[in-house]
């Protein structure tokens, strides 16, 4: 038997119709290797075909395979490739051809693949997010914001006390920890009555008040007050003075107020005598430490953690908090699945079914007004910021004229004109 023969019975056995109609990757890769394995020196492969390649007269035995669909006549008159074949061209003093199926086209099936490793991807990302860290933990150093001073618990304000410093604000972000050494501990005698904060979230909240306009020298700025001759009376004049006459001149002021709200104290944990607290942020805002200068580690750990793992780290040890994570995180991809579907539910049967309203491409499906449809009259259920010309939008479009004279039922035939409403 010739190796051409033994191709063809290869290729007959590897390649055949089934349920999928798709030829798997693994097949054509042995088909494809036994193809070179029989051609061998007798046949040159010259490359893929296209319906554009001209292959002219060659002086030896060459071949060809071809997958795109067209006219092939350069090779073989009226030889068409249809889709889903692909063809192997053999010159040999004369061109022959042999076509097999290869089932549903690539292009399709590596589009599937594609968009199944996306959303497994996604899946992923879900998971590694709402479970632990979603960033690399950073550094935070403090510097000094106000000197001498601590945030009070009950008060929420700075308390003076020569062993504390308050740090300036820096920025953290929802579901933040962070790793303090403030230098502060409850166990030390001297501290224990401080009702201290360690940390405390930080507020500027623009107000206005009234106050007494100043010059640029900062003196206080009065009206010009001057006498009627003829009556003695004061009168008040436009023009100011620094002179105190009695009558100051107001004016109103933007100014920033400055607070601190201490984080509640089950979103922080002291590390016991040592100095060290772990503080969990709930929300992104700026942040203040109340720390010990000389004593306190002014570098502060923040690590980043997803939503999920900071909710369940509350509830949950770590077997249970993996669990929960992995299941919301399927519960969470599912939803967007659900939701990236709304819209098209294709062939839908219900048995039951109660709408306020039908529409297609945003119209009503039986629009009503007061006259027959023109573009003059605006149906009263047109929502609003569509367009009305009077023309019908789709074929089987319903229109109820409700005027008492005129009152009928039309549909539409077309949607070319108005005359395209045919009264019913």
């Amino acid at each position: 038997m010739s190796e051409f023969a033994n191709l063809i019975n290869q290729i007959n056995d590897s390649i055949r119709t089934n349920g999928r109609m798709e030829i798997t990757g693994a097949v054509l890769n042995t088909v494809l290797n036994a193809m070179v394995s029989s051609l061998g020196k007798n046949f040159q492969f010259m490359g893929v075909a296209t319906p554009e390649t001209v292959p002219g007269t060659p002086d030896e035995n060459v071949a060809y395979i071809a997958s795109e669909p067209g006219s092939y006549a350069n090779f073989i008159a009226d030889f068409t490739l249809a889709a889903g074949q692909m063809a192997v061209f053999l010159y040999k003093g004369s061109w022959s051809v042999q076509t097999l199926s290869v089932g549903k086209n690539y292009d399709s099936t590596i589009a599937t693949i594609t968009s199944n490793v996306s959303a497994l991807l996604t899946f992923k990302t879900r998971i590694s997010r709402d479970l632990g860290y979603n960033a690399a933990e950073k550094t935070i150093t403090l510097t000094a914001g106000e000197t001498g001073k601590y945030v009070k618990c009950s008060t929420r304000s700075a308390v003076a006390n020569a062993n504390f410093n308050i740090s300036a604000p820096f920025d953290v972000d929802a579901c933040d920890e962070l790793l303090i050494k403030t230098g502060y501990n409850p166990s030390d005698n001297s501290h224990k009555a401080l009702d201290i904060s360690v940390i405390a979230l930080y507020e500027e909240i623009q107000r206005t008040r009234t106050v007494q306009e100043k010059d640029g020298s900062n003196n206080p700025l009065y009206w010009v007050v001057e006498i009627d001759p003829e009556t003695g009376q004061e009168i008040i004049t436009d023009q100011k003075t620094t002179v105190d006459t009695g009558y100051p001149c107001y004016v109103q002021e933007t100014y920033t107020e400055q607070r601190y709200l201490p984080n509640n104290e089950d979103r922080f944990v002291a590390i016991p005598d040592s100095g060290y607290y772990v503080a969990n942020i709930p929300q992104s805002c700026k942040c203040v430490v109340s720390y010990k200068p000389g004593v306190s580690d002014l570098d502060v750990i923040v690590v980043k953690h997803g939503a999920l793992a900071n909710l369940t780290s509350q509830l949950f040890g770590t077997y249970e908090r993996t669990a929960v994570a992995e299941a919301l995180s399927a519960l969470f991809y599912a939803l967007d699945a659900a939701l990236a579907g709304r819209g098209h539910l294709g062939n839908a049967t219900a048995g039951n079914l109660d709408a306020n309203e039908y529409t297609k491409n945003l119209y009503p499906t039986i629009l009503y007004g007061h006259g027959v449809p023109s573009a003059s009259v605006t149906p009263e259920n047109l929502p609003a910021g569509l367009p009305w010309d009077g023309i019908p939008v789709f074929i089987g479009q319903q229109y109820i004229n409700l005027d008492a004279a005129s009152a009928g039922l039309y549909y539409a035939k077309g949607v070319n004109a108005v005359s395209d409403w045919v009264n019913a």
